[in-house]
């Protein structure tokens, strides 16, 4: 019994300690929470105190670090949005945030000094930052970052450089797939009047930074990625920006249009010759093909070094209706043609009355031959069989024509169609 209450006396001893064991853990971090708040609440005096110091005998002109070795920088890019891609002259425009990172020793202090002040921001104007130009500029050369930017500094003497800007570059065009065409433009960041030895660009991080990167309405961004190389008179970073189109919108205004246009095109050998309609109807789709050319091309650059597939398919429907203009002035002029003053060849019977032959067999699988020779209904049947039957005309050689016209042209059109999807997809 005396052991029992001994542990249950101890037990309670041991609850009561890591209660206030907790209870001074809990004080011991009020106090630091509120002595931290209370040392951060640095004022203007000592923020005055510490600009002053730091620009008191600094050259600007002069890069870090003290012993003159190569300055490092280490830049990196978040890009925010794509605001334009004009495929004709080439134009690339993004709204994005130079992210450049250095050290300079002459910018260093004690917090303690200052109230704790741990970091400020220094206009970009009144200390050292790296000159960079963009190399592919679509304009005018200017540097990088506004008169408005001002350099983060923290006390063990690093420079954070963020401006933000509007960057319009130059980017080469390849619309070899279009609409389902992928392109890839280039930020070329280049230091300018210093050699590498001097001011060294360096590549952060192998992608571009995308927090707050908003989505494009034509275009979808694939990938990005990073890169920095050494030339002979400086250093380069480079943003590879790599973009796919949208391709609905051109599917759905162009391209179904002009399927849709071309099939009706080969209807047109449907149409009765008597009606008169057929040169009217044939020529209007092929205007209406060739005003969607002009369509395309305001969305292609006028170059010849790459070509879009989409052309190629729009000059095959061009020369495709052409040729089905030219087929229905023909067959118009054998439909009118005199039986009596222009007699049809043998060979154009031959082939029509075999055809027809080959339709009574189809049509009629149960007929034999024996039979054709004993019922007076099939030998009127197989009549059209006999190669010297002087029955076919002019215009039975017509329809036969814009039969043959009719599924020659859909068969050409599905197997473009098909080369087409397949090469651009």
């Amino acid at each position: 019994m005396p052991d029992k209450c001994a542990s249950r006396d101890g037990s309670r001893r041991s609850t009561s300690f890591d209660f206030k064991w907790d209870r001074i853990l809990f004080g011991i971090s009020f106090v630091l929470v509120y002595c931290f708040t209370v040392i951060q609440a640095n004022t203007l005096s000592d923020v005055n105190n510490l600009h002053t110091d730091l620009l008191k005998g600094y050259n600007k002109d002069i890069r870090p670090p003290i012993d003159q070795s190569t300055t490092i920088v280490n830049a990196s890019f978040s890009l925010v949005s794509i605001r334009d891609f004009d495929e004709v002259s080439g134009k690339f425009a993004v709204t994005g945030v130079f992210i450049g990172v250095w050290f300079d020793d002459r910018l260093s202090w004690n917090p303690i000094d200052y109230n704790m002040t741990f970091t400020t921001t220094i206009p970009q104007d009144k200390i050292w930052k790296p000159t960079v130009f963009l190399a592919n500029v679509i304009d005018s050369l200017k540097s990088v970052g506004q008169d408005f930017v001002s350099i983060r500094l923290y006390y063990y003497g690093l420079a954070i450089w963020t401006p933000p800007d509007i960057i319009e570059t130059s980017c080469q065009v390849d619309v070899t797939y279009f609409p389902y065409d992928q392109q890839t433009c280039t930020l070329q960041f280049v230091s300018y009047s210093s050699l590498a030895t001097e001011v060294l660009m360096n590549s952060a991080i192998n992608e571009a930074m995308t927090p707050y990167y908003t989505e494009h309405g034509t275009w979808d961004l694939e990938k990005t990625a990073t890169s920095s190389y050494v030339f002979d008179s400086g250093s380069m970073f480079e943003v590879h920006i790599t973009i796919n189109r949208r391709p609905l919108f051109f599917l759905v205004n162009i391209i179904f249009p002009v399927i849709s246009l071309t099939l009706l095109n080969s209807f047109v050998f449907l149409l009765p010759a008597e009606s008169g309609e057929r040169i009217s109807y044939a020529i209007t789709v092929l205007l209406a093909i060739a005003v969607f050319m002009t369509m395309i091309s305001n969305y292609l650059p006028k170059t010849s070094q790459t070509m879009a597939r989409l052309c190629y398919f729009l000059i095959g429907d061009l020369v495709l209706s052409s040729v089905i203009c030219i087929l229905t002035i023909f067959q118009l002029r054998i439909f009118f043609k005199s039986d009596q003053k222009y007699p049809v060849p043998l060979f154009l019977r031959n082939i029509v009355t075999i055809l027809k032959c080959q339709r009574i067999v189809h049509v009629h699988p149960k007929i034999s031959e024996s039979d054709a020779h004993n019922h007076q209904i099939n030998q009127e049947l197989c009549k059209p069989c006999d190669s010297n039957n002087q029955d076919i005309t002019w215009k039975d050689i017509a329809k036969f024509f814009d039969l043959v016209s009719l599924f020659g042209s859909l068969l050409f059109q599905i197997v473009m169609l098909t080369v087409f999807f397949c090469v651009i997809t």
